[in-house]
C-alpha cells in the first residue's frame, strides 16, 4: 500500500491498473481507517493462515472477526528490537529504491522529474529485488526464528543482496562529490511521522472535510500528465530492444523482447481493423 496526499493525481490518468494498493488523505499517513485493509487481504487468503506482527500505535487498532489472519501486537517501546521488518528489510528496500532513483537521475543527466507514477513503479521493482535471505535474516536477528536446516551458516551473514549504497555511488562515481551528503541522503527520512494520534474533534473535522479534498484533489495535484504513447510508438521501441539483444548475443532476453514485439504486435493490428479508407494509408 502506497498512501499519498491526492487521491486522483493527474499523473495517474489513462493508468488503468497500479503495480500497488494506492489511498490518500491530507497528511499521507497510515490511519486507523485505512488499517481497515487488512479484512481485504484476510479475505483474498483464502485458508492460508498467518501471524501478523504488527507495532503498537493508535494508526494500528485491533481488528476482530478475521478468519486467516491472527494479529499480535508489540508492547510499547519493542518495535525497533522486535519487528523483523525494521531489522534490514526496510533498510534493503529504500537502499534500493534511492539506488533505483540515483540511476534515474544519471541516465537522464539530470532532466527528469519524479512524480507519484515514477516513485510507485521504482518502490514496485524494488521490492522485487528484496529477497527472501533478507527478510529470513530479519525474523532471526529478532531473536523470533532458528535456523531451519543443518545446511545454514551457524554466524549472521551480512545482507549479500544488495551492494550497499555508500559502495555504488564510490563504484560508478555517481554524482561527483555525492559522497559527501550520501549519509544525509540515507537517512533523510528517518525521523519522518507516517502515523499519529488524532482527538475526536480532528477525526470529524477530516471527515466533514474528505469530500472537499475529493473535488479538490486533482486540481491541486503539481504533477503533469504523462505523455501517453501510441501503438505504434511501443511497437517501434519493441522491435530497438529486440535488435539491440540480438546483436548483445542475449538469447534468452531475445526471446523475451520477441515476445513482448509480439503482443504488442498483435494490437497493433487488432487497431489497424478499424481502418477502412484507403487514405488512411496514403496521407
Amino acid at each position: 500500500m502506497v498512501i499519498g496526499k491526492s487521491k486522483n493525481p493527474r499523473c495517474f490518468k489513462n493508468i488503468k491498473k497500479l503495480p500497488v494498493t494506492y489511498k490518500a488523505n491530507k497528511s499521507a499517513w497510515m490511519t486507523s481507517q485505512l488499517f481497515e485493509e487488512v479484512r481485504k487481504w484476510d479475505a483474498e487468503l483464502k485458508g492460508r493462515k498467518i501471524l501478523l506482527l504488527i507495532d503498537n500505535c493508535p494508526a494500528h487498532p485491533l481488528i476482530s472477526n478475521l478468519e486467516n489472519i491472527e494479529l499480535v501486537f508489540f508492547p510499547p517501546n519493542t518495535t525497533s528490537v522486535l519487528q523483523p521488518i525494521d531489522q534490514s528489510v526496510i533498510k534493503s528496500l529504500k537502499g534500493h529504491y534511492r539506488k533505483k532513483l540515483l540511476m534515474e537521475l544519471v541516465e537522464s543527466e539530470g532532466k527528469t522529474s519524479v512524480n507519484m507514477l515514477h516513485a510507485i513503479n521504482f518502490l514496485s521493482k524494488t521490492w522485487e529485488e528484496v529477497t527472501p535471505t533478507t527478510i529470513q535474516h530479519s525474523f532471526r536477528h529478532a531473536g523470533l526464528c532458528t535456523h531451519s536446516t543443518s545446511d545454514e551458516v551457524e554466524t549472521e551473514p551480512e545482507l549479500d543482496d544488495d551492494l550497499p549504497l555508500t559502495e555504488w555511488v564510490q563504484q560508478f562515481n555517481v554524482a561527483g562529490n555525492f559522497e559527501e551528503n550520501l549519509q544525509t541522503y540515507i537517512e533523510v527520512d528517518d525521523c519522518l511521522l507516517t502515523a499519529a494520534s488524532l482527538t475526536d474533534k480532528e477525526i470529524l473535522d477530516s471527515a466533514r472535510k474528505t469530500e472537499d479534498q475529493e473535488q479538490g484533489d486533482e486540481e491541486d495535484e503539481t504533477d503533469e500528465l504523462e505523455p501517453l504513447l501510441s501503438i505504434k510508438e511501443a511497437l517501434e521501441a519493441a522491435k530497438l530492444l529486440e535488435k539491440y539483444f540480438l546483436y548483445d548475443q542475449d538469447l534468452s532476453i531475445s526471446q523475451d523482447m520477441n515476445k513482448i514485439s509480439k503482443k504488442i504486435q498483435q494490437k497493433y493490428w487488432c487497431s489497424k481493423r478499424r481502418q477502412t479508407k484507403i487514405t488512411d494509408y496514403t496521407q
